[in-house]
C-alpha cells in the first residue's frame, strides 16, 4: 500500500456498561457506501447535514501539518474497534484496498513517526472545542492520543457524477487500560466521509413558478435541488422541495409534457455516466408517478450523461453546473 492516508484518533469517554457487549452504539451505522472491517463494532457515531473537515495532505511541521484542505458537505464520522488481534496495518490496508477498487485516489498518507509526533498529530486534528465535553455524549469524540500507538493515516478522494468524496482514516492501537478497558490492546478506525453534494444542493433552486417561465422561454430548465446517494438512482429526502414543485407545475398546466433528463460532468466512463443518469431520470419519474399522482404519461426519462455539458467541465465549478437535471418541453 506505500504510505497510507490521514484522519485521528479519538476515543470515547463513556459509561464503561455501554461497552459490556461487542454491540454498535444506539442509533449509530455503516455509510452507505464504505463498509467496516469484518469483526468491528462502533463506539461512537456522528453525522451533519452540513459541516467542515479539515484535512491533514502532509506532516507535522511544527503545530500543524505542511499542507490542509477544507472541505464542506455531508460530515459521517464513525468510530470503530477491530477485532481482538488484528493490527493497525491490517485494518488500514483493507480499507484502501476497498477504497481503491471503488476508484478512490490517496491525497496523502503516513505512518507512524512519518506523520509527525503522534500526540501533537492528533492534538492538532482535533482542537479541543471539537472533543467531547460530557461524558456519555455521542455527538462528539474526545482524544487519547498519550495512550496510542501504531499511528496509521490515510485521505483518499473519489470525484462521481454528483460531487466529490472525501475519506479520511485513522487507525492505531489503544494502548492503555484506562476506563474503556474492553478495547484494550485493539485497534480503533475513525472513519470520516464528506459528501460535498450537499454543499452543491442549494446552488439553484426553483419553484414551479420559475419551472414554468423557463419552460415558456427556452423550452427547458435546470434542476439543482434534485440529490441522489453516492452512485446510485436512490433520491434523497432534501430533493423533496423541488419534487413538490414538478408536481405543482404539471398540476398548474394539466397538458403539459416533459423529458426529464439527467447529466452528469465528464468524470468517470462515458457509457457508466449516461447508464447512470438514466436510472436517475427514472427514478425522478417514478418517484412523482408513485408519490405525488402525475400520469406517467406525461413523463418520459432520459440519460444524456456528459454529452450536453451546459459549461465546461475544465473547473470543478463548471462541474457542479453540469450535474443536474432538467426538465425539457415536449
Amino acid at each position: 500500500m506505500g504510505r497510507l492516508i490521514g484522519a485521528v484518533l479519538v476515543v470515547l469517554w463513556l459509561p464503561g456498561p455501554l461497552f459490556a457487549q461487542e454491540a454498535d452504539v444506539p442509533g449509530s451505522q455503516d455509510h452507505a457506501g464504505i463498509s467496516r472491517f469484518p469483526g468491528s463494532y462502533i463506539i461512537g457515531y456522528d453525522f451533519r447535514e452540513y459541516d467542515e473537515l479539515t484535512l491533514a495532505l502532509g506532516p507535522l511541521m511544527g503545530r500543524a501539518p505542511s499542507k490542509l484542505r477544507t472541505v464542506e458537505g455531508k460530515v459521517t464520522r464513525i468510530l470503530y474497534v477491530a477485532p481482538a488481534g488484528r493490527s493497525s496495518l491490517e485494518v488500514a490496508h483493507s480499507y484502501w484496498a476497498a477504497l481503491k477498487q471503488a476508484g478512490f485516489g490517496g491525497l496523502f498518507g503516513c505512518d507512524r513517526d512519518d506523520c509527525g509526533y503522534t500526540d501533537s498529530f492528533i492534538d492538532w486534528l482535533l482542537p479541543p472545542e471539537r472533543r467531547l465535553k460530557n461524558r456519555g455524549q455521542l455527538s462528539e469524540y474526545a482524544i487519547a492520543a498519550s495512550f496510542s500507538r501504531d499511528l496509521r493515516y490515510l485521505v483518499a478522494k473519489l470525484d462521481h457524477a454528483q460531487g466529490t468524496v472525501y475519506v479520511s482514516l485513522c487507525v492505531a492501537i489503544f494502548g492503555k487500560e484506562f476506563i474503556l478497558d474492553q478495547i484494550f490492546d485493539r485497534a480503533v478506525a475513525l472513519l470520516e466521509i464528506v459528501d460535498t453534494t450537499a454543499m452543491e444542493g442549494g446552488m439553484i433552486e426553483v419553484d414551479a413558478a420559475a419551472m414554468a417561465r423557463g419552460l415558456a422561454e427556452t423550452g427547458r430548465v435546470a434542476l439543482y435541488g434534485i440529490h441522489f446517494d453516492f452512485d446510485t438512482d436512490v433520491i434523497r429526502p432534501e430533493s423533496e422541495r423541488t419534487l413538490t414543485e414538478i408536481a405543482k407545475l404539471m398540476s398548474q398546466q394539466p397538458d403539459l409534457k416533459l423529458n426529464v433528463v439527467g447529466h452528469t460532468d465528464n468524470v468517470g466512463a462515458p457509457d457508466y455516466n449516461r447508464g447512470l443518469s438514466e436510472r436517475r431520470a427514472s427514478a425522478v419519474v417514478r418517484q412523482l408517478v408513485s408519490q405525488y399522482g402525475i400520469d406517467n404519461q406525461r413523463l418520459a426519462p432520459v440519460g444524456m450523461g456528459a454529452l450536453a455539458p451546459a459549461v465546461s467541465n475544465e473547473t470543478e465549478d463548471g462541474r457542479a453546473k453540469n450535474r443536474r437535471v432538467e426538465l425539457v418541453k415536449r
